[in-house]
């Protein structure tokens, strides 16, 4: 079998993403209701940019697959080892969720279904399969330029749209800011850029610079948007959309020189699905042993909830994935991005003597 080929840039800013969204949840956890300060909130903001990543790179690999499957076989892939976990944990949550909060189960879980819980990114990435199909023949037509232009506009104005007010949508039973147009920047820039891998990291190599400036730009702009109240702590806001996309763009460029993935990292991304799914239940579980210790400065607390959770859910997804059954519960491990290339095969005799024969197959 083929190994498949390591990208050391999509490894690493996906174990960052990922240790990222537990710190910002072990941060949510602890405070609860409690005033966070100035420098908690800003941390609080900065790392918002963790699931508009995970959604990016989920586009970053439709467009550098190069595999020969049909469409029905990538979906069903997609169903097995994505959608299924997913639903799994909302489940999972469902009942953990009636356990504590003493709620009936069934409604729980039919929130959950519909994107009720953090594991929501999926239903995003499902969308992306959807209508790729529908979009590819869109986007290799037009260009990066016009089809970016265009899913930049969109992208930005349904955020602000929602953020501010301009159109009051009936709840029917889903969250607006689950659909396509909230995310569909993420995707056309994450098919271009694994489509076109060499020429993403050529363009980042000359135009890094601006991308710097506008990662502080609009890093000051969402700190102080939260810090003042103007827009609410979520990543689905029209500023961290741009903010996501800097730290993309920046990420990219310092993680695409790397030669070796370190191994940590390595370890993280591997596990990053599970971790991602398992993290939440093991932050409010470890929450509970930590209260003796709420004396402790605030940060103690959430440095420990965070290496512990993070720690404890990446072994519970390695442990399940030595069962067949587990890539169903937690999601398969991903690639292993420190395994050395399989060594040239030397020719057997019969393969040699298959390649001189004077009729043998060109």
């Amino acid at each position: 079998m083929e190994r498949k080929k390591i990208v050391p840039e999509l490894i690493i800013v996906r174990a960052i993403a990922c240790l990222t969204v537990v710190l910002m949840h072990s941060i949510t956890l602890t405070l609860g209701g409690a005033e966070a300060g100035p420098g908690l909130t800003a941390v609080r903001t900065l790392v918002l940019f963790s699931t508009p990543v995970f959604a990016f790179m989920s586009a970053f690999l439709i467009g550098y697959s190069k595999r020969k499957r049909t469409y029905g076989e990538t979906i069903w892939l997609r169903v097995k080892y994505l959608l299924t976990p997913y639903l799994v944990f909302a489940a999972f949550y469902a009942a953990w969720q009636a356990y504590n909060w003493h709620v009936p189960f069934l409604p729980r879980l039919s929130y959950n279904i519909r994107g009720g819980y953090h594991g929501y990114f999926v239903l995003v990435v499902m969308q992306f399969y959807l209508v790729h199909p529908l979009m590819k023949p869109l986007m290799d037509r037009f260009g990066p330029k016009v089809m970016l232009t265009a899913a930049g506009v969109v992208n930005f104005l349904y955020l602000a749209a929602l953020n501010l007010g301009w159109v009051s949508l009936p709840y029917l039973g889903f969250n607006w800011y689950h659909l396509l147009p909230a995310w569909v920047f993420y995707y056309v820039l994450g098919y271009y850029s694994g489509r076109d891998r060499d020429a993403f990291q050529a363009w980042l190599g000359r135009y890094w610079p601006g991308a710097v400036l506008l990662l502080l730009a609009s890093a000051a702009t969402a700190v102080y948007f939260t810090e003042t109240g103007f827009l609410p702590l979520t990543s689905q806001r029209f500023d961290i959309f741009v903010y996501a996309v800097a730290v993309i763009l920046v990420g990219f460029w310092i993680t695409g020189r790397f030669q070796r993935v370190p191994a940590l990292l390595n370890h993280v991304n591997r596990a990053s699905y599970g971790i991602y799914l398992l993290h939440w239940f093991f932050l409010e579980l470890f929450l509970r042993v930590a209260r003796p210790f709420f004396s402790l400065p605030r940060e103690v607390i959430i440095l420990a909830l965070w290496m512990a959770a993070a720690l404890a859910a990446g072994l519970v997804t390695y442990a399940l994935n030595r069962f067949r059954w587990g890539a169903f519960v937690v999601g398969r491990l991903g690639v292993d991005g420190r395994a050395r290339p399989a060594p040239a095969r030397e020719p057997g005799a019969a393969e040699l003597a298959a390649a001189t024969a004077p009729h043998g197959r060109q």
